[in-house]
């Protein structure tokens, strides 16, 4: 892998889900970490959904393989005022070299 490609500072949140005593979800994002990856807008839409316009950008976001850290599609990222909601996690010839999120931003 290419170091000088990684030049974006993404972080990795985990989401995590307690009950108040009413019962009701409240939700948190924690950090997982902050990592060098690339950030590879792919493909963007808009489409009307109910009377609101909405867009839907396809993300990938790659970074170096991280030993110790397990990555899912229960996670977003965060990169440069964006969030990015995991889809899949690949790992390329699953040779622990590097790691592709491919992501949909929300917005």
């Amino acid at each position: 892998m290419n170091a000088g490609r990684l030049r974006h500072r993404v972080t990795v949140q985990q989401k995590s889900v307690a009950r108040t005593s009413s019962g009701a979800e409240n939700v948190t994002w924690t950090n997982v970490g902050t990592f060098w990856a690339r950030v590879q807008p792919l493909q963007g839409r808009e489409y009307m959904e109910g009377r609101a316009q909405t867009s839907d950008i396809s993300t990938r976001i790659l970074l170096r393989f991280q030993p110790g850290t397990t990555f899912t599609d229960a996670m977003r990222a965060t990169w440069d005022g964006h969030t990015y909601q995991v889809v899949s996690v690949i790992e390329p010839d699953e040779a622990r070299r590097e790691l592709v999120l491919m992501c949909r931003e929300l917005t």
